[in-house]
């Protein structure tokens, strides 16, 4: 009877040698410049990006691939995750659009797409946003078709609502979070206004046109010798909004038109943030004026896109060449030390107690410049919705670099940085940063540290190589690797069930031609230059664990290029084809030259091994030793097949002895054009010649050949599948990749499947990653695995594996999240069972999800809605994040803490914050408007407001000097 502990020894064993299936997946690579701002970060932490025409999704905790979408027949231009909190649908969607105008909706953990909306015109899609709604029942999406059409779109449905098309070109649009019925658009010279938008009927009316000029702001727009200064140019920055059907006068240092970026300002009601190359402008809707500006030195990289936060009022700034920078709203200090990157607040107006009511931005942190190629490329910054403490940036080599905000402990904030209040938490911006709001708040320093990097090959990529099959002798260490060679003479090495890049080294100096595997640990490879001049060969045996490199060939002077490298089906030799040479035979444990061919037989083309006819204990035996080993203790015969260029076939035997014993020979017995291809398994053998004429051969039977006629140029390629008695083969032409089926006696073919390719998507190479699934490298640098039918790349995540050590992501389904989300706020529990109403699946689940919590955070809690809040944090639960940080503000007011101890809300919650901090906000802002003064009916405005808010001197003083 067998004990729980030899049972828990038996699982054990069997999770040590659990094998990574393959299923049909794709790896993206490069990005083209096209996809410039196609990035997004979801509210349950998965990153989408666009890599020429794939939709890429990353684990941004892991740091690990999750799913690709190849669907697109065009460049991404946009994308935009559905939010998790919707009440119907799947729990992580996501839209995506390409420049041919066509926008999908995909179900990222199932790997299907719900629905295809097809582009009218043709015409690329410039912005996507979501239609604020306060019940989040349906998805209607906002899509701006270049140049002037803005359409509102149910998703799910796969219709159009309405569509409006203006006048003028439309460059980009915003809604304004705070009002729900308010929408912007940025034209080339003006921004457009809307207060009447609805979600069920069109635009009515042209809109509010309003320009920017700095003769609202009352100042001379005649730009003299000083404006170059730094105090010049700051003040000459200070610009409003003139409403208007013309174009007023403008400024030529600073138009519309050069504005790269335009969003409503997250944290501030009412207002909007414009982004130049060197310059970000905040104008206040209310008073149409600039409030606030941040400037860069002109000597600075400038600016490709930034990020309002809104937990706290803080803008992330992206330059070219890929510095982030965090900007953070303070009161103005007087006499401020100006810095290059700061504008300074004494310089407006040359009035030192007006700086109290200015917006002023301080540059507070700055990552370091990221290191980049010549053709890199900046192409995004995403930041975490949930956190904003959490970004991201794109580069066009397909690298994603991650970042985090983190406070660094010092002896004045190593508790808190606020005075006599805990500071346990440190999950999202909020934790970090005080509340504008909170005078008692003090500034901690912090960094921006890189967290994590998602490695890409940044050269083109040259040929792939698929690892030697799985047998029961390396079923132990057995991993579907797959060798990929560059341009650039790099060997990267990727386990194709986890989807990770596990190596790369830097091998030749020249562009890898080929590739072979000798066994798990060890590949031989070879480059060269150029395909027509005599040229010096590389022929490298590395292992893929350490790196170490071992020459082959070493003494050999320029001379014609290698055709080909094969390696014996046991592992005892290898042979080296030259081009109009002699073949040499290689032994592969002293890497010495065995032999050459005689130079009278005629130059090989084409050469594959024979598998030997020995027992199948005796031939596993042998492999198990040389493969496990890498030794070699009695040498096996072993048979290897040429074709020489009149397409006669020669078979050699290499005996016991090592020694080279010519065959015989197999005419064609007709005339051939000149072979491009020999491939064979056991007794079966294929070659092509070049007008697509298919030989198969019967090794056991030297008379019995067929000749099949494929319709195919420019063969490149012949590979049968691995298993036994599998006898289906991929072909690789310039046209595309067919797999057929080699069947009967006598041989013949049928076809299986084919793909067809285009002159955008052309195929460089191809292999089996097993049986069932092959591997083709494209042209757009992307790895794709399909099944047999050639037509899909992708699959459920629950199909795909992941790395033992990283775990698959934490995505769970939103029933299953809300559930545990109130199990968790209510029990604080690490195990969970099915009592509580979870399933078997669902508890494996949860159990993943668990790793990732901060269970040191939830632990501190002394409090059902402190801990609520820390769980809705974790899991992505925006609309809970909202709710319960009010919440657990006014629970700690009315608890036993001190009032003047508990920290004010934001900005951003204006509404619902208390009396005292409503009335300092609003205070705040209409001692700016008064700073800003205008015309009559400006300040008319201005004292109304002091009257509202009991300032009734301020209120007189205004009014008597306009009387």
């Amino acid at each position: 009877m067998e004990t729980n502990k030899d049972k828990r020894h038996s699982t054990g064993s069997e999770q040590s040698i659990r094998l990574h299936m393959t299923a049909p997946r794709t790896f993206s690579n490069q990005c083209h410049i096209l996809n410039k701002g196609a990035i997004d970060w979801s509210e349950n932490g998965l990153l989408a990006y666009g890599s020429n025409n794939l939709v890429v999704i990353v684990d941004t905790a892991k740091v690990i691939p999750v799913q690709c979408f190849t669907d697109h027949k065009s460049l991404i231009k946009k994308l935009l995750w559905a939010p998790f909190d919707s009440v119907s649908g799947a729990s992580s969607e996501l839209v995506s659009a390409d420049c041919a105008g066509d926008i999908a909706l995909w179900d990222v953990c199932r790997g299907r797409c719900i629905s295809w909306i097809d582009s009218e015109q043709a015409k690329p899609v410039n912005g996507l946003e979501w239609v604020p709604s306060s019940l989040n029942n349906d998805l209607l999406l906002g899509v701006l078709h270049s140049p002037y059409t803005f359409t509102i779109l149910d998703v799910r449905k796969g219709t159009r609502l309405w569509k409006k098309t203006f006048c003028d070109t439309i460059n980009s649009f915003a809604f304004d979070p705070f009002h729900l019925n308010r929408i912007a658009f940025l034209c080339p010279e003006c921004i457009l206004f809307f207060d009447n938008f609805d979600r069920k009927t069109a635009l009515s009316g042209n809109g509010r046109k309003f320009y920017i000029s700095n003769t609202a702001a009352g100042e001379n727009s005649t730009v003299t010798e000083e404006s170059t200064r730094p105090r010049t140019r700051f003040k000459r920055l200070m610009k409003g909004l003139v409403l208007g059907e013309s174009q007023p006068k403008m400024d030529p240092s600073l138009t519309v038109s050069e504005c790269i970026q335009f969003t409503y300002h997250r944290a501030l009601r009412n207002h909007i943030i414009l982004m130049y190359h060197h310059d970000i402008l905040i104008l206040d809707l209310y008073i149409s004026m600039t409030v606030g500006v941040i400037s860069i030195d002109r000597s600075f990289s400038p600016f490709c896109q930034m990020y309002s936060c809104r937990q706290r009022d803080i803008i992330y700034c992206l330059q070219e060449t890929g510095s982030l920078s965090l900007k953070l709203r303070r009161k103005p200090i007087a006499n401020y030390l100006m810095s290059p990157m700061d504008a300074s607040p004494v310089t407006i107006a040359g009035n030192d107690s007006s700086t109290d009511t200015y917006l002023w931005y301080e540059h507070r942190i700055q990552s370091e410049i990221i290191r980049q190629t010549k053709n890199s490329k900046v192409l995004g910054l995403a930041v975490c919705p949930i956190t904003e403490k959490h970004c991201a940036i794109l580069l066009s080599m397909g690298k994603i670099m991650f970042f985090e905000l983190e406070k660094i402990m010092t002896t004045a904030n190593d508790v808190s940085f606020y005075l006599g209040r805990r500071d346990y938490h440190k999950i999202t911006l909020s934790n970090i940063f005080p509340s504008f709001n909170d005078s008692q708040g003090l500034i901690p320093k912090v960094r921006l540290y890189p967290r994590g990097m998602l490695p890409s090959l940044e050269s083109t990529l040259t040929v792939i190589k698929y690892c030697p099959p799985l047998t029961s002798a390396t079923r132990a260490k057995y991993k579907p690797l797959l060798a990929v060679g560059t341009n650039s003479g790099n060997i990267a090495i990727f386990n194709l069930a986890t989807g990770l890049m596990l190596k790369e080294y830097h091998v030749h100096s020249h562009p890898v031609r080929g590739i072979e595997w000798i066994s798990q640990r060890y590949i031989i490879s070879w480059s060269f230059y150029s395909y027509t001049l005599n040229t010096k060969s590389q022929v490298i045996v590395t292992d893929i664990h350490c790196g170490q490199s071992t020459p082959v060939r070493i003494n050999k002077v320029d001379e014609p290029y290698v055709v080909f490298v094969k390696v014996s089906p046991l592992k005892q030799y290898f042979v080296i084809g030259i081009k109009d040479g002699p073949v040499e035979i290689w032994d592969l444990k002293s890497m010495s030259l065995l032999s050459k061919m005689s130079k009278r037989f005629p130059p090989a083309v084409c050469m594959e091994w024979v598998q030997c006819n020995l027992s199948k204990g005796k031939k596993n035996s042998v492999t198990t030793t040389i493969i496990e080993e890498n030794e070699i203790g009695s040498k096996y015969p072993e048979h290897l097949l040429i074709s020489d260029i009149a397409g006669n076939l020669y078979a050699f035997l290499i005996d016991s002895n090592s020694f080279l014993k010519p065959g015989t020979m197999i005419e064609p017995g007709i005339l051939l054009k000149p072979p491009v291809y020999l491939t064979c398994k056991l007794n079966i053998a294929l070659q092509v010649d070049s007008d697509g004429n298919l030989f198969v051969w019967d090794l056991s039977n030297h008379m019995d050949k067929q000749k099949q006629h494929i319709n195919r140029l420019e063969i490149r390629k012949l590979k049968f599948a691995p298993g036994a008695g599998n006898f289906r083969f991929l072909c690789l032409s310039s046209d595309g990749i067919d797999i057929f089926n080699v069947f009967g006696s006598p041989q013949s073919i049928e076809l299986i499947s084919t793909m067809k390719t285009d002159k955008k998507l052309q195929i460089i190479d191809a292999d089996w990653a097993s049986a069932e699934h092959t591997v083709i490298m494209f042209n757009d640098h992307s790895i794709r695995v399909f099944d047999l039918k050639l037509t899909k790349s992708y699959s459920s995540i629950y199909n795909y594996e992941f790395d033992d050590l990283l775990g698959p992501p934490v995505i769970l389904d939103r029933d299953l999240c809300k559930m545990f989300y109130f199990w968790l706020s209510a029990t604080c529990k690490k195990v969970y069972s099915t009592e509580l109403g979870f399933n078997n699946y669902e508890l494996s689940l949860i159990k993943n999800a668990c790793h990732s919590l901060p269970w040191t955070e939830l632990e501190l809690c002394t409090k059902i809605a402190e801990r609520s809040l820390v769980v809705c944090q974790s899991l992505g639960l925006k609309n809970e994040v909202q709710f319960w940080t009010v919440a657990f503000h006014y629970i700690m007011m009315g608890d036993d803490y001190a009032t003047s101890v508990v920290p004010p809300l934001d900005s951003c919650y204006d509404v619902v914050c208390d009396c005292a901090t409503y009335r300092k906000i609003q205070l705040e802002r209409v001692l700016l408007h008064e700073w800003k003064s205008g015309d009559y009916m400006h300040m008319r405005r201005v004292a109304d407001k002091f009257i509202l808010l009991g300032e009734k001197t301020r209120a007189l003083d205004l009014l008597l000097p306009t009387m």
